[in-house]
């Protein structure tokens, strides 16, 4: 029912991204021409190589501003495979991609979830479950980040699918070596945006190695590295291109994160405003596993909480970026259904969900605005989660 409702929305955008001058054309051609510079041996950081490969396409860039792919050299380890296809072609095919990186990771949460959960077959439970299915629709209908994605076209998705399937491999119980290594190397591949996952990158491997799980860290160590080490073998000065135009990287853009609201605040001429929130979240979180670091077990849950976390503090994100929000949203349903299924009063489950669609639905009445006041959805849905959390056991207590 989800996946029906996703393609016939998605089929609109499907067909007129095809058409450079309709939605989500200017992104995607950003990255298919960065990846066609890489690919013919020039230098994608530089301004006026990539203002002539634009041109070709009708694309007039401003050199003061200039919308280059601004993300670390191991990006191209897929930027550079998108070229060697007809542009229009990448673009439905991207959008294809998109709408099936959704629909997998969706059920690859779905199931990694429904093993931590028992079944029953009552009148009840069958009628809970169609609510919850109705609820599960409406939820996915009005996330707005991940339809801001299908409409711009976007990365994102790409690391959506590596993070879920990451988490996939790392749900089991019995975690074998073979499915750590794997858990971790795709966690490792979401590394092309480093700063939106960062808090959860330093949980699992603080978890990872308070457990002496060394496949988890050995994957995970893997997975960059192929990451970054790949473009190397098509241009081996690409590290050299980047950091020479490093100080040029474009802080001064508006962004929905703390820091951007500092920015807006206290004025632009403070820009090290902007990464106070990372520094403080870096710091609190050290101090937090230095204190747990004994305790036997940690609740994996607070990756769902880390999410939101590491999107607000972030001194650098889009609203599109929030589609690493979605597995928190799929948590928060199951949890709904846990509580309803425990016996929870219909009240409780009906107030968490009407905040989470209130929630979703008040983000379509903002475009328009500037950035930082979208910045509201990712501390909104943390709480949120920190409430569901609370609802089902207290977070473990620190050692005497």
């Amino acid at each position: 029912m989800t996946a029906a409702a996703i393609i016939s929305a998605a089929v609109v955008f499907l067909v007129a991204g095809v058409d450079l001058g309709r939605i989500g054309s200017l992104d995607l051609l950003c990255f298919w021409v960065s990846g066609k510079i890489f690919r013919d041996g020039g230098n994608p950081y530089d301004i006026a190589t990539y203002a002539s490969y634009m041109a070709a396409y009708g694309r007039e860039i401003d050199p003061q501003v200039p919308l280059l792919v601004w993300h670390p050299p191991w990006v191209y380890t897929y930027l550079w495979i998108f070229a060697f296809v007809d542009l229009r072609l990448f673009i439905a095919l991207w959008r294809l991609f998109t709408l099936a990186a959704f629909i997998v990771s969706h059920e690859l949460l779905q199931a990694s979830l429904a093993r931590k959960q028992t079944t029953t077959s009552s009148a009840d439970a069958l009628a809970q479950e169609r609510t919850l299915k109705t609820l599960r629709l409406l939820f996915w209908l009005t996330f707005y980040p991940a339809l801001l994605t299908f409409w711009l076209g976007q990365m994102t998705p790409l690391l959506l699918l590596f993070l879920c399937s990451g988490l996939f491999c790392l749900s089991r119980d019995n975690l074998s070596a073979k499915y750590g290594f794997a858990g971790g190397a795709l966690i490792g591949m979401t590394f092309t945006k480093p700063h939106l996952l960062y808090l959860v990158y330093l949980f699992l491997f603080a978890d990872n190695l308070r457990q002496k799980r060394w496949s988890v860290i050995f994957g995970f160590l893997a997975g960059f590295a192929l990451l970054a080490l790949a473009p190397l073998l098509l241009s081996p000065g690409i590290y050299i291109d980047y950091f020479a135009v490093f100080g040029q990287l474009p802080v001064y853009w508006d962004t929905p994160t703390l820091g951007g609201l500092l920015d807006k605040i206290c004025g632009y001429q403070h820009r090290w405003l902007k990464f106070l929130p990372t520094v403080a979240a870096l710091l609190s979180a050290a101090v937090l596993i230095v204190r747990y670091f004994g305790v036997s077990r940690w609740r994996r849950e607070i990756l769902y909480l880390l999410i939101p976390i590491s999107l607000f503090s972030t001194p650098y994100c889009w609203v599109y970026d929030y589609v690493l929000m979605f597995p928190v949203l799929v948590w928060l349903i199951f949890q709904l259904q846990a509580h309803w299924r425990s016996g929870s009063r219909l009240r409780e489950v009906f107030s968490l969900s009407l905040a989470l669609l209130l929630a979703n639905i008040a983000m379509f009445f903002m475009p328009g605005l500037q950035m930082q006041y979208y910045s509201w959805y990712p501390p909104l849905i943390a709480l949120l989660a920190a409430v569901a959390m609370h609802r089902t056991q207290h977070l473990s207590q620190p050692p005497s």
